[in-house]
Formats: C-alpha cells, sequence, structure tokens
C-alpha cells in the first residue's frame, strides 16, 4: 500500500456511511407512507367563513343535540379555530350534517346563523404523533376517492346592473359639465338608462355631447307625454365583451387561488355562458375551500367624499356621485361610486404586523395600476382613501339537510338576494402611493391571511355565487377501483414469485428492494401531496416491473460472468457496474417521456407521468444502491465458490 493513499475497500462492500444511508431512506421512506394505513374517518365540520374561531359552546351544542338522537361519535375537536366532529360511518355523517345544519340557521344569533358553515368531510386518521411531525396520508383523485364539486355562477346582472351605474354617473357628469339641465336620469332593464328634458333643444344638445363620449350605447330620441327621452342602451357588442371577460377573469382568478391552497390536478372550466365548474380532487378540507373560492368580494379602490355631510347622508340625502357605507367598526362613510383603481391590478399581497402590533395587509399593484395609484393618490394627498369589498350573495331555498331544491327545470328556487358592501379600511392618503403600499383595519390575523390570499390570486371581475356544492364520489365506480388495485396486487405477487423462482437468493434480495420501493413512492408522495388517480395506480403497476427490470438485467449479467468462469466475488462486481449503464439509458429515456407528459398533459394524463417518474427515481435507488447492498451484507468479506443465483 503506497503511503497517503486510502484504504482500498475489498470487492463487494460498501463504506459504512452508505449502509447507513440505505437505511435512512427506508426508515424515512416508511415514516412518510405510515400515515396512509391508518386510513380516514367519516366527519362534519363547522367553521366560520370569515376565518373567526368557532366558539366552543356551539360545537358543543351540536355535539349535545348528535347524542340525543342516539349519534355515535368518535370524536370531537377544535382545531386552528374550526370545529371537526368525527363519526363512524356515512350515514351517521349524513345525519349529523343534517342536525348541525339546522341547529346553526335556527340559531338565535344572527352572527352565527349567516356565517357558520357546515360541510361533510373526510378526516384523516393519522396519530397526532405523526401529525405534528407534518405528515399526512397520500390525496386520492375523483376517480378514486372523490372529491369536491363547485357548480358557480357569474353574477352578470349584478355586473351589467355596475355598468349601468356608471353609465347613470357619466352621463350626469357630461350634463354638468355642458350645464344641460335634465328632470331625471334613471337606470331601465339592468342594461338601459333614460334621461328625461323639458324640451327638445335640450334633448338635442345632450344627445349631441353624450353621443361623442360615452362609448358602447346606442342613443334613441324619443318625445312621450311631452317629455323629451334620450334612451341610451348598451350593444350586443359590449354586453358580450363584459360577459366574457368576467367570466374568463373569474377562472384565471379561481385557478389562482386553488393553486395558492394547495390543490393538485383541479378541474376548472366554463359551462355555458355564466357557470364554471370546479372539481377539486382528493381535498380533505372542504369548508376553508368553500370559503376561498366561493369568496364573492370584489374589491375597489375609493376616495371618500368629505365634501358633503355624513350626517346629512345617514339622514337620507345621499348625493348622486356617492354611497354610504359602513366601516368595520359599523361607522358611516361617504365614499364616491367611481372608483380609482380596482382589484384586477394588484399582483400581490401579503401580511405582517404595523408598529402597534396589529395585522396589516402589503398591497402590490401592476405597473399600470401603481401608474393609476400614483397618478390619483398624487392628487388627493391628505384625502382619505376607503377599500371597499362588495360581496353579492343570493337566497335560494334549501332542504333541512342544507341542501339547494330545483323547480321541475332544474334551476334552483331563489328568494332574495343579500347585497353587502364595507369598507374594510379608511386611511389617509399622506403622500403619493406607487405599486406598493399597505392597508390597515380592525381585523384578526385569520381575516388578514385569507383577505390577502384573495387579493393576491386577484379580485373577481363578477361577483360570483356557489349553487352547487357537493362531495362527488368516484366516477369510475367501486368495481373499476377494486380492478386497479386488483391489478396491482396481482403484478407484485406474480413478479415476486417469479424473482424467487428464477434467482433464489438473489430473487429474495430483489423482492425486498421491490416492497422497499413501494414504499418509497408512497412516502415520497404523501410528503408532496401529490394526488394518486387511476391512471396513477397504472403508472405504479408499470413501476413495478421497471424496477425489478433492473435487477433482472444485473443478476443475467452475473450469470454470463459466472460462466466466463470468472470468481463469484469478481462477477457481482462486475455484474452490477457493467448493468448500470444500460439501466441508466432505459430509465432516463423513460423519466424524459414522463417529464413530456407531465408537462404538456392534464389531469389523469399528469397523475400517470407523476407516478411513473416518481417511480423511475425510486427503482433506480433501490435495485441499484439497495439491492447491491444487501448483497454486499451477504456476499461480501466472504469467500464463497457458489452463488444461489
Amino acid at each position: 500500500m503506497i503511503l497517503g493513499q486510502p484504504k482500498q475497500l475489498p470487492l463487494n462492500t460498501f463504506p459504512t456511511w452508505k449502509y447507513l444511508m440505505v437505511v435512512a431512506v427506508i426508515l424515512l421512506g416508511i415514516l412518510l407512507a405510515l400515515p396512509n394505513i391508518f386510513g380516514e374517518d367519516y366527519a362534519v365540520q363547522i367553521s366560520d367563513k370569515r376565518g373567526e374561531p368557532v366558539p366552543q359552546e356551539v360545537l358543543t351544542a351540536i355535539e349535545s343535540k348528535l347524542s340525543e338522537n342516539e349519534i355515535s361519535i368518535k370524536q370531537t375537536e377544535l382545531t386552528d379555530g374550526r370545529g371537526l366532529i368525527r363519526l363512524i360511518n356515512s350515514d351517521d355523517q349524513n345525519e349529523a350534517k343534517r342536525i348541525a345544519f339546522q341547529f346553526v340557521q335556527n340559531h338565535e344569533s344572527d352572527d352565527i346563523k349567516n356565517n357558520l358553515v357546515v360541510a361533510a368531510n373526510l378526516a384523516a386518521a393519522t396519530p397526532d404523533w405523526l401529525s405534528n411531525l407534518g405528515l399526512s396520508p397520500m390525496k386520492l383523485g375523483l376517480d378514486l376517492r372523490g372529491g369536491v364539486h363547485f357548480l358557480l355562477e357569474v353574477d352578470l346582472d349584478g355586473l351589467f346592473k355596475k355598468e349601468q351605474e356608471k353609465a347613470v354617473t357619466s352621463v350626469k357628469a357630461i350634463l354638468y359639465e355642458n350645464k344641460i339641465y335634465y328632470e331625471s336620469i334613471e337606470p331601465r332593464n339592468e342594461t338601459a338608462v333614460v334621461a328625461r328634458f323639458k324640451t327638445q333643444e335640450l334633448q338635442e344638445k345632450a344627445f349631441s355631447e353624450i353621443n361623442q363620449q360615452l362609448q358602447g350605447f346606442t342613443i334613441q330620441d324619443q318625445e312621450v307625454d311631452g317629455s323629451y327621452l334620450l334612451t341610451f342602451t348598451m350593444t350586443e357588442d359590449k354586453l358580450r365583451e363584459i360577459r366574457d371577460f368576467a367570466v374568463k377573469k373569474n377562472v384565471t382568478t379561481l385557478s389562482n387561488r386553488i393553486n395558492a391552497i394547495g390543490v393538485a390536478e383541479p378541474l376548472i372550466q366554463r359551462q355555458g355562458t355564466n357557470r364554471i365548474i370546479v372539481q377539486l380532487p382528493g381535498i380533505q378540507d372542504t369548508a376553508t375551500a368553500r370559503s376561498i373560492i366561493g369568496d364573492t368580494r370584489t374589491l375597489e379602490f375609493r376616495l371618500v367624499n368629505t365634501k358633503r355631510s355624513v350626517s346629512e347622508a345617514v339622514a337620507g340625502r345621499v348625493p348622486f356621485d356617492s354611497e354610504l357605507l359602513k366601516e368595520s367598526d359599523g361607522r358611516p362613510v361617504l365614499v364616491f361610486k367611481e372608483a380609482m383603481l380596482d382589484g384586477e391590478h394588484v399582483t400581490g399581497a401579503g401580511t405582517s404586523a404595523d408598529e402597534r402590533g396589529f395585522p396589516q395587509i402589503n398591497i402590490q399593484l401592476d405597473g399600470a395600476g401603481g401608474s393609476i395609484m400614483a397618478e390619483k393618490s398624487g392628487k388627493n394627498i391628505d384625502k382619505p382613501m376607503a377599500i371597499i369589498l362588495t360581496e353579492v350573495t343570493p337566497i335560494f331555498k334549501q332542504n333541512e339537510y342544507g341542501d339547494f331544491v330545483k323547480n321541475e327545470q332544474g334551476e334552483l328556487i331563489k328568494i332574495g338576494e343579500n347585497i353587502t358592501k364595507e369598507a374594510v379600511s379608511v386611511a389617509t392618503i399622506q403622500s403619493t402611493l406607487g405599486s406598493s403600499f399597505r392597508i390597515t383595519g380592525q381585523f384578526t390575523q385569520q381575516y388578514a391571511s385569507n383577505l390577502a390570499l384573495i387579493l393576491k390570486s386577484g379580485s373577481l371581475k363578477a361577483p360570483i355565487y356557489v349553487i352547487e356544492d357537493s362531495t362527488v364520489g368516484p366516477s369510475l365506480g367501486a368495481e373499476n377501483i377494486q380492478n386497479g388495485t386488483n391489478s396491482i396486487i396481482i403484478g407484485f405477487v406474480l413478479v415476486l414469485i417469479f424473482m424467487l423462482l428464477r434467482y433464489k437468493v438473489f430473487g429474495v434480495v430483489a423482492n425486498i428492494a421491490l416492497v422497499c420501493n413501494l414504499v418509497l413512492i408512497v412516502g415520497v408522495m404523501s410528503l408532496i401531496g401529490a394526488v394518486l388517480t387511476l391512471p396513477g395506480m397504472a403508472g405504479i403497476v408499470l413501476t413495478v416491473g421497471m424496477a425489478v427490470d433492473a435487477n433482472v438485467l444485473i443478476f443475467e449479467r452475473i450469470r454470463e460472468e459466472l460462466k466466463d468462469g470468472m470468481s463469484p466475488a469478481r462477477a457481482i462486481h462486475n455484474g452490477y457496474d457493467a448493468a448500470l449503464s444500460t439501466i441508466a439509458d432505459a430509465n432516463i429515456t423513460t423519466a424524459i417521456a414522463a417529464l413530456i407528459l407531465f408537462a404538456i398533459g392534464t389531469g389523469p394524463i399528469k397523475g400517470f407521468a407523476i407516478t411513473l417518474l416518481f417511480g423511475i427515481l425510486t427503482s433506480m435507488f433501490t435495485a441499484i444502491v439497495g439491492s447491491r447492498a444487501l448483497i454486499n451484507l451477504i456476499y461480501g468479506k466472504k469467500s464463497v465458490k457458489k452463488l444461489a443465483i
């Protein structure tokens, strides 16, 4: 041995750190996969759509109601402000949901009645010691376990009405600037505005001025009972443009929101002229998903009208260009109807604490929004600005289970509508605002976090509301799901038997590596929150074959080396070394194909690709490193004359 050189290990031996690495990886994989053996509980979840904690007394009262109705409860818990009642079976879950919903709807407190959400759920039964480590079971797709289905409707009537209100304000402003006196200006049929004048001269003058400035409207003049009218009607092109842009913008916003809450392989698509389908596979927290996705609030930045008295507005004398709203603490505030900026220019939002330790929201605007905000805020320094959240919530008829009731045509029965506008923050503009600024208000950290998420993902162009909210069962049926599971089991067992009979001791080693490979796949997919679909199960079956194929190549090469007269130790060494390049080439080409499928595929194709990709990575480790570590333990440092292969 030459001094200064490291000691050479005998053939078929690993340094100690390699053995420890293999053991550590396998143990880590077992730990990550462990939550999957505990399954899930049927549950009913109660949460507050504002992000506020559910009162303990409400959860206790619901638990008492369930006990009175002889419904067995496995466990009741209040975690992160949300109540969760775990139950024995699906029948108990349905009955518990009905009782909890009725309790909330009949509660004497409007705060409880209007803000608590009751949802059926599947809650992971993972032990606390695993949950505390941040571990959770692998999610299953809609075709395996089901998920959450939302049918959303874009409030086009509200959107058209908003455009109509803008037209009314614009017409009044044009007439005021040109000193053209009118008798009245009133909306009609949500897409038209009618202006009434005393004389034909005023009518003609108004027509001339408005026709030059008001875009997207046709103007018709007529005389009715001695009054001269101008009727402004939105053109079909404008109506279609407003509708299509609103739906497309809302689809984009919903996609951003869903990505923000970490849902894999969602389905978000337009249905008809003004509806959107959202399917969330494998999701567990249905109530939170509903509160984020179904949040119908739209955002606007408006100036506060300080020229008119708030007390006069409260008394009923509200200026035509203004609107009387309330701040979060209930104080009245008079704001202009025209917005300085709306939420579609918001590109980012986050939370932090102000100098007093209270939550604040930091907002970033895009380039156009920053320019608009700089221009308008620069002209209004020392004036108060309000941030307005508007929510339009239709009221539909519901049955005793909380499900919506439909008429004979399959349409929801609408019984009313709630329009809520709130000034969440009113602050004085102290200097010119740019693309980055902050808002403060009397809100909790959870409320601030949810609001920041909504702002960051984008404000809705038009209000939306959830007209159908249901848990979707497996779309392919229990029989196909069972067939998919059986295919994995049968394929796995047959491979184990073949390897054992064909390669004896080496076959046992390959089988151990194959079991470890499956554990690692499940562990990695659980760690990253990947969703397992039926095509994903097909990917696992393919991975089983590919994983053992690597060992077949190695073992056959060892046999060839033995036939050529090599010693057992040298045959093992040459077999692994010579087969490595072939195995690497085959797996790299397959991995490239999997990456392409993942990049350009959607839905089930992505599920197949991601499972296949993880399977390739784990099989390379177990088939080459893991199996060799076992072979080295068995045959390393030994003088053997014959191999059991």
